[in-house]
């Protein structure tokens, strides 16, 4: 069978066209496969708010290879711009919904020389044509081809990494995507994403609203005011010392900052020059996140903590960047509006910046007395263990919650292709090998 050679994505808006009762959702991906073979490999992501889709759906789906993208009505056009502007043309986009809003941003891609393959609408699917390069066809005429059992009998590009991804909790810190149908389960159940729903679909409650909480939300609020200090690594500038296991470092972290407990840890910096390995990170709960932007990427992660954890909250940061910290002036501003920032350095500078509070050298983190009785540490990530800020936005595979999705990331060749149009020149040398982590 010839496949096709330029990348080729499904995107699903499962509200507007949703799974049929009596047909089982494994099927779908193999309806779609045979429906259009020759645009295989092609990648399936299903969209839309997972509250109104059946849980007993979840799991199939999953299983069967199709992402699934938990978010509120119209998030779907910005993911598909984030695919746009990371897969040039030559490549195939194949739309099924039945929303005029999604489609509408369909001529944007065929000006700029994108194939639509059946942008699909369940009821009319003649009012698409326009959009389209090739046919349209029926979503009903699509999921027939199972019905009568042409199916290819296997997936051709199943997801190995990311399998769900939470559109309302991925600028939240908290975790957002993940690999099986039980992280899946345990995120929508958590305080943290409740809140973050809230806040999407109330994002101007008043009073009155606020009156009206259960009994439950205010225990979801009262467990989320204990989680409201964020402690960021940079591994770049504060890298893991040599000896030291890091599951010491983290519970160096919280003996130091035991008052704070539990907290939200977040390792941050190029996981290419971390010779140490990273999967001891991962194990210790860190969140590990990769990225080539040094402060830059700890700044953005400390902004959509800050969106999400207003004041008083308490920030630490690990680094000893200084200059990009000073001058962006964010954290000054945080200061100013009531949070608590602990600055943490290889060595304490001469003068203590002004947005910090406190102030210690990253040894004096370390020599910290160890709670010996602690048998696991406190605030173990479930769900999200890695993310790559590198292909973030790239429409591919960027999370996962095991050491092992990440070193099949690393080694994938989109990854390799977001790292070569990102990393800095100076980097390129440095970077001709693979990490040692990763042989």
């Amino acid at each position: 069978m010839m496949q096709n050679k330029s990348p080729a994505v499904v995107w699903w808006d499962m509200n507007t066209c949703p799974p049929p009762e009596k047909l089982d959702p494994s099927q779908i991906r193999q309806s779609l496969e045979s429906a259009f073979p020759h645009l295989l490999p092609f990648t399936i992501s299903a969209h839309g708010d997972l509250n109104l889709i059946p849980r007993s759906l979840w799991e199939p789906i999953l299983s069967s290879g199709i992402i699934l993208k938990h978010g509120p009505a119209g998030s779907m056009p910005g993911d598909m711009r984030r695919w746009r502007d990371n897969n040039p043309p030559p490549a195939t986009l194949f739309l099924i919904s039945d929303s005029e809003n999604v489609c509408e941003i369909l001529p944007s891609f065929k000006v700029r020389g994108y194939t639509i393959t059946g942008a699909v609408k369940q009821n009319k699917p003649e009012d698409a044509a326009k959009y389209a390069s090739l046919a349209t066809i029926s979503w009903d005429h699509i999921l027939s081809v199972a019905w009568y059992g042409r199916t290819t009998g296997r997936v051709m590009d199943k997801c190995s990494e990311t399998a769900w991804v939470c559109n309302m909790c991925i600028d939240s810190s908290h975790p957002f995507a993940g690999e099986s149908y039980e992280s899946l389960t345990r995120h929508m159940s958590s305080a943290e994403h409740s809140i973050q729903e809230s806040i999407w679909m109330n994002p101007s409650s008043g009073d009155e609203e606020d009156e009206e909480l259960s009994s439950e939300d205010d225990l979801d609020n009262e467990m989320m005011q204990n989680k409201k200090t964020g402690v960021w690594w940079d591994m770049d500038t504060c890298p893991p010392p040599e000896g030291l296991d890091p599951y010491q470092v983290r519970q160096s972290i919280e003996s130091m900052f035991s008052d704070h407990l539990p907290l939200n840890v977040s390792a941050i910096g190029n996981l290419n020059s971390i010779d140490a390995g990273v999967f001891p990170i991962l194990s210790a709960g860190f969140f590990t996140k990769h990225g080539l932007g040094g402060p830059r990427d700890i700044l953005k992660d400390i902004q959509r903590w800050a969106w999400n954890t207003p004041s008083p909250a308490t920030l630490v940061l690990i680094s000893d960047d200084e200059q990009a910290f000073l001058t962006s002036g964010y954290l000054h501003r945080l200061k100013e509006i009531g949070y608590t920032i602990v600055r943490v350095c290889l060595e304490c500078p001469d003068v203590s910046p002004e947005y910090a509070s406190l102030r210690y050298t990253w040894r004096d983190v370390l020599s910290g007395k160890l709670n010996r009785e602690v048998d696991k540490v406190k605030d173990k990530c479930s769900e999200t263990a890695w993310f790559c800020n590198v292909c973030i936005n790239s429409g591919h595979i960027f999370a996962g919650e095991s050491y092992q999705s990440l070193t099949r990331h690393f080694n994938s060749a989109q990854h390799s292709f977001q790292e070569l149009k990102q990393v800095p020149p100076k980097l390129k040398a440095s970077q001709s090998k693979k990490a040692i982590w990763l042989s």
